[in-house]
Parts: structure tokens; C-alpha cells; sequence
């Protein structure tokens, strides 16, 4: 509808019928908008996408890749609790450190020109977390996280 009024209250609704039962299809739907969302929906689209994916997320993992397509397609749009919060999963969440900074320095070797968001969380982990990546988890590791 090319009425932003109707658009947003659409966005808004879209979000109050989240939960636990259709996270997983009303994220991919959701994160298909923001990726070719207006500039004026990007940043309450990604921090809304955020809260939801906290609320209601099946597991570590799917939360992590989740916060990352957001830091993806969202761009310079990313609101700051969208950086803090994905920084602080990451640092919670030992058994997938390896795992999401491999992904993040894949998304870093993409076009990161518009993505300074992205950037910072990845430079952070890579910081923080640059060993995991240089040698992979533990045999042992490896096997308890599947």
C-alpha cells in the first residue's frame, strides 16, 4: 500500500501475531520485508525482529543466524541495542562462539560498505573469539555441540 500509515500498522500486527508455534515462517517472511523494506521501516523492523527472535527463539543457533540476516539486511539502519544485544548472545553462548564467528567473517569478506553494524559485531568476536576460528573447536567440542 503506498500509504505509510497502513504499512506501518501492518508491520505492527505482523509482529503481535508472533509466537512460538510460527517464529520460524513469520521471521523468514519478516526478514524478506526488512531486506527490502524503506529506509524509514529498517530500524524499527530490525530491533522488532530482534525482541521477537529473544522472546520466542527454538534455539541458540537459530537466534544467532537470525540477529545475523538482520545485521545483513538492515545495514546502517541497525539500531544500537540490535549490536549490543547480538554482541551479548554471542558472549553468552559458548557452545556456538565458534560457529557464529565463522559466519560473521564470511559475512565480512561480502560488501560491508553500508553495513557498519555488521562490522562491529564481527571485529568484536573476531576480537574476542579469533582462536575458534583459526582452529576450530576441540574434537570434543565439536561432538557436544551435536
Amino acid at each position: 500500500d503506498p500509504d505509510v500509515s497502513i504499512r506501518r500498522r501492518a508491520l505492527e500486527l505482523s509482529f503481535a501475531l508472533v509466537n512460538s508455534n510460527n517464529i520460524r515462517t513469520m521471521m523468514k517472511e519478516l526478514l524478506v520485508f526488512l531486506d527490502k523494506a524503506d529506509p524509514e521501516f529498517k530500524a524499527q523492523c530490525s530491533s522488532s525482529i530482534v525482541l521477537s527472535a529473544e522472546r520466542f527463539s527454538p534455539n541458540k543457533r537459530w537466534h544467532l543466524d537470525t540477529l545475523l540476516k538482520v545485521l545483513v539486511a538492515a545495514g546502517n539502519y541497525v539500531r544500537d541495542d540490535v549490536v549490543s544485544c547480538t554482541i551479548q548472545l554471542v558472549s553468552e553462548s559458548t557452545s556456538q562462539q565458534g560457529y557464529i564467528v565463522e559466519q560473521l567473517w564470511h559475512a565480512l569478506e561480502q560488501d560491508t560498505m553500508d553495513r557498519q553494524p555488521l562490522t562491529q559485531v564481527a571485529t568484536w568476536c573476531i576480537g574476542e573469539y579469533g582462536d575458534l576460528l583459526l582452529y576450530g573447536p576441540s574434537a570434543s567440542e565439536d561432538n557436544a555441540i551435536r
